[in-house]
């Protein structure tokens, strides 16, 4: 395979070669960009949801570090 293929081969020929093909698609960096931009989205949908999230997992850090040095 050149070029721009799509880099399908049967799953017992692929292993260890996922990296080279990753590479020549690009794959991570559009998977991330897609991933963040579906993320983004949702904290956009649901910006009250998900500040209450956040104000929770603060008191859970708080909540933590309390008992770390309590040790």
């Amino acid at each position: 395979m050149t070029g721009r293929s799509l880099c399908v081969r049967p799953s017992t020929a692929a292993a260890g070669t996922g990296s080279p093909c990753k590479a020549r698609t690009d794959l991570v960096s559009i998977w991330s960009a897609v991933e963040k931009r579906i993320q983004d989205d949702a904290v956009a949908a649901h910006p009250a949801e998900f500040h209450a999230l956040q104000e929770t997992k603060g008191r859970q850090l708080a909540a933590a570090r309390a008992v770390l040095v309590r040790g």
